[in-house]
């Protein structure tokens, strides 16, 4: 059992560390724990191939006003997909706000998702926490969609459709009253993207 052990590595050093543990330690049960969200995303993109791992979150969940209660939520491989289906599951439950926050999550991974696995070239940052969505879709569309026709056109149009209220990151600082129907829309959407990047 690994807790936060590889927080204390430099980032450039982590995935040489889990390519050690897959390589000399293949037949371990590995329990590898992190707080650290970054570092469970890249974990998961790189251990992506390594199918026998499995990717557990776990929350802090009110059963009432003074207690609370751990619950488990497994991960896929997929942190755009997984993150889909804990905004489903938060509209189902009510919590629409919530919802809507992990649907733009999901639509964000899934657009650098695109870029990468269809090597789409975009300027060069030294954060790229810098690049905004809106850099990525026009990105896409130049070099990926540009028949309108195409399924790649209609995902981004389909994304597109919801960037102002759902999809769009300052939407929820304060969040205007998003209904359920506008997030399921976007939900959709989204997983619409997926799948047309997914068949190439």
């Amino acid at each position: 059992m690994l807790d936060d052990l590889l927080i204390g590595i430099d980032q450039s050093n982590r995935l040489p560390v889990l390519d050690l543990l897959m390589k000399r330690f293949s037949d371990w049960q590995i329990v590898l724990l992190t707080h650290d969200r970054v570092w469970f995303e890249m974990a998961r993109a790189h251990l992506r191939p390594a199918t026998e791992w499995a990717y557990l979150e776990l929350h802090d969940t009110p059963t009432s006003a003074v207690t609370s209660m751990p619950v488990v939520r497994e991960q896929g491989p997929n942190a755009a997909i997984s993150a889909l289906d804990q905004a489903d599951e938060f509209c189902e439950q009510g919590h629409i706000a919530a919802g809507a926050t992990y649907a733009r999550t999901a639509f964000e991974l899934a657009l650098r998702r695109w870029a990468e696995i269809g090597s789409v070239k975009i300027r060069f940052r030294t954060d790229h926490g810098d690049l905004s969505s809106q850099e990525l879709i026009d990105a896409i569309r130049d070099q990926k969609a540009r028949d309108p026709k195409s399924n790649e056109a209609k995902a981004l149009k389909a994304v597109e459709m919801f960037r102002t209220v759902v999809l769009n990151p300052m939407s929820h600082a304060a969040p205007p009253g998003i209904v359920k129907s506008e997030v399921q829309g976007a939900i959709a959407a989204v997983r619409f993207m997926i799948s047309v990047y997914s068949k190439k």
